[in-house]
Order: structure tokens, then sequence, then C-alpha cells
């Protein structure tokens, strides 16, 4: 499995895979597909450009089957010292391969060139057992449980909310 930060290059790529996260699993992702589809490729290239941002994706071999976004907010400076993961996906015929796990450090070493960003936190829903436990292994801390964080059509989703304090010592 290969890691590597995309650039708007990878647009079609991520764009598919995306899509592909949202259609399949719904429950797990804020966005919805038909507003990620409804966006133009240039748009997602834009977005995957910011100078305050990262995304990260999983290879095997030339095919993208993973990705994981850090983001972090430069408008406020009370809230400089968090950055946010998100779009954590991986497609199912990668999965148990270590690729999430890889993703996820290499997001935490990048984030890391933030010199202010001090944790990053990230909400998972609290059904997706493997992804909070793989959080928990990398050393995130659940901080709250937050009900009905998300309503898809008559049903709602919690999810579980958790950081990662970032040891400047190393």
């Amino acid at each position: 499995m290969n890691i590597r930060e995309l650039t708007p290059a990878d647009a079609p790529a991520f764009r598919e895979l995306r899509a592909r996260a949202l259609k399949e699993h719904p429950e797990y992702f804020g966005e919805t597909y038909e507003h990620f589809v409804g966006r133009s490729p240039g748009d997602v290239a834009e977005w995957m450009a910011s100078a305050n941002s990262f995304i990260f994706g999983a290879f095997d071999g030339n095919r993208l089957v993973g990705i994981a976004r850090c983001s972090r907010r430069t408008d406020s400076p009370r809230d400089a010292h968090k950055a946010q993961v998100t779009s954590v996906y991986i497609a199912p015929e990668a999965r148990g391969k270590g690729a999430a796990k890889a993703l996820m450090l290499q997001l935490i070493q990048a984030a890391r060139r933030w010199s202010e960003v001090e944790e990053l936190r990230l909400a998972v829903v609290v059904d997706n057992e493997s992804a909070r436990k793989l959080y928990r292994t990398l050393g995130f801390r659940g901080f709250g449980i937050e009900p009905r964080a998300m309503k898809i059509g008559d049903k709602y989703v919690d999810e579980e909310h958790m950081a990662l304090l970032l040891d400047r010592r190393d």
C-alpha cells in the first residue's frame, strides 16, 4: 500500500472514491451523495488545493482505495490550535490490509507541519466500531457522544467526538 498526499491532479480519482463512500455509507458522512456529485470536477480540485487542508490517499498499485482529510481554521484565533479529520474512507476491497492505519499515521505526521495545531479532532458514528477502535489505537480519546448528530430520512445517527493531543516533544 502506497500512501501519499493528493494533489488537484488526483481530483478525478478522489471524486470517484468519495462519491462511492457517500453512496455506500451515507450514515458515516455529513455530506450527502447528491450534494457532492453536484459539485463540478473543478470545484473538487479547487477544494483539494486549499492551503488550510490536505488529503492523503492510499493506493493499491495505481488505484486510489483510501482517503483521509485534515483541515484547520485560520479565521478564528481561538480555534487555531485544533484541526479536524474528516472524509476517512477505505474501499471494502482494501480493508484489513492496514490502509486506514497507514493513512491516519501519515495524516497525524503531516498535521504536525502546522506549528499552531496542538490537537486533532474527529467525529465517528458510534456503531462504526472498527473505526473507533483504530482511532483509540492511534491515541484518540473520546470526549463526548452527540446524540442525533445526523438525521438521515427518519433515522438518527449518534457520533462520538474524539481528540488526539499532538505531543510537540518529538
